[in-house]
């Protein structure tokens, strides 16, 4: 059975789009996770000064933004070498290296 139709002063119909640094939208996610919201909600909520639930932590907040860092990172470093730009292979094991880390203290904490 399908949903009911939301009326049309429930449905919203506006768009408003905004470009971020990596490093913003990735504390963007963690603090929505953290919140257990989508990102469009979390934002929505902060700039419309909804109240905000926090969800129950299952790791360390910085620890979570950490990995989410290195990830950004990893993707520029992966970015970069697609398109020829060339960073050194050491970057890219640095990286995943830290990643590593990052991930076992994170398995850890679970």
């Amino acid at each position: 059975m399908a949903r009911p139709k939301k009326q049309q002063t429930e449905s919203r119909s506006e768009r408003l789009n905004l470009r971020l640094l990596p490093d913003e939208r990735a504390t963007i996610e963690a603090r929505a996770a953290a919140s257990g919201l989508t990102p469009t909600d979390y934002a929505r909520r902060r700039v419309l000064g909804g109240k905000l639930a926090v969800a129950p932590r299952r790791a360390d907040p910085a620890l979570v933004l950490a990995v989410n860092r290195a990830g950004v990172n990893l993707n520029q470093i992966a970015r970069a070498l697609n398109s020829g730009l060339g960073h050194s292979p050491h970057e890219l094991s640095e990286t995943l290296a830290r990643l590593n880390q990052l991930l076992d203290r994170l398995q850890d904490v679970e």
